[in-house]
């Protein structure tokens, strides 16, 4: 039973593992596509603190909301991408949690049986102990 559970916790450590890794690549692809739309966010905010002075030409006006049109787009495309990592990324940290779980209580089976393996082994030392004892009696006792 101690090789079964062996094997079973090295195939809950590598799934652990995994799951470690897929979260922690989707982690940092979030993490980017949060600095992209951050940066999308900043380039807009800059092109709206650009003020038109008077006398400007009706065509830089024009390229000037055009610009912000195509970045306010950009935005909602990347924010919607930003949002679905983020949701996978918070579904692999689950199955990572779970993963974790698993570990632990094979981990926690295991050392409730080692403990029982030593407890059984003790009591099998103080059986031996008792019967040498109550052979010598015997002797001293002839």
């Amino acid at each position: 039973m101690k090789k079964a559970l062996e094997t079973l916790k090295r195939v809950r450590e590598t799934q652990k593992r995994g799951a470690r890794l897929a979260f922690g690549a989707k982690e940092r692809e979030r993490q980017m596509q949060e600095a992209k739309v951050d940066n999308i966010q900043d380039s807009m905010d800059r092109s709206r603190s650009g003020v038109l002075s008077e006398g400007v030409e009706a065509c830089w006006v024009a390229q000037a909301h055009a610009y912000s049109l195509r970045l306010e787009v950009e935005l909602r495309r990347e924010t919607t991408h930003l949002i679905q990592r983020s949701m996978e990324a918070e579904i692999l940290q689950g199955e990572l949690r779970k993963a974790s779980q698993a570990t632990k209580v094979v981990e926690n089976v295991m050392e409730r049986l080692e403990e029982q393996e030593a407890l059984e082994a003790k009591r099998a030392e103080i059986r031996r102990m008792d019967d040498l004892a109550a052979r010598r009696w015997r002797k001293r006792g002839d």
